[in-house]
């Protein structure tokens, strides 16, 4: 069930780049559409990194790429025409399940918990989470190895623009 978003998400940033060459991309509204149709969560869950990778690609660009590109609002209007299109094919399959969603007893779950609602010894356990493989009380692992960390803030204090780019980019996906 969820391979299909990381089948679906390289998919998804190649219809981006599509809509920044000024093209129609029916990739991008079919891969919203297949994502929509077959389960709302995933299309979530792909649509976080295919704005956050919309919006370094766009500031990327150099200033006579993005007014070649027709500036920022109207490469926004084609992103959110095009995924409002993707989500109009699929609304046959998607709202009945977001209407059976609400219905459910797990959407009325009120939890009230703040972000320092655990002792401290669980967040410090995140942070040896990055150089040790132990498990993180009931969150599982943090998959994020150290000697990655070590590569992200190189990437980050790298004189080279796109790398820093990079760097961040990795930063903003796992957050």
């Amino acid at each position: 069930f969820f391979i299909s978003g990381m089948i679906e998400l390289p998919l998804l940033l190649l219809g981006v780049d599509r809509i920044f060459e000024k093209k129609w991309s029916w990739l991008f509204i079919f891969v919203v559409f297949v994502e929509g149709f077959c389960g709302f969560y995933i299309l979530f869950m792909v649509t976080i990194p295919s704005v956050i990778y919309a919006l370094f690609h766009y500031f990327e660009l150099s200033l006579e790429q993005r007014k070649a590109c027709g500036g920022f609002g109207r490469i926004l209007l084609r992103h959110v025409c095009q995924y409002a299109l993707g989500l109009g094919l699929a609304a046959l399959g998607l709202l009945p399940m977001i209407l059976k969603f609400f219905e459910s007893s797990r959407a009325g779950v009120d939890t009230g918990l703040s972000l320092w609602h655990w002792n401290a010894n669980i967040y410090l356990s995140y942070i040896r989470g990055l150089v040790d493989s132990h498990n993180i009380a009931y969150e599982g692992y943090i998959a994020f190895p150290g000697i990655a960390l070590i590569g992200t803030f190189y990437l980050l204090y790298t004189r080279k623009k796109r790398n820093r780019l990079v760097g961040l980019q990795i930063i903003l996906y796992h957050i």
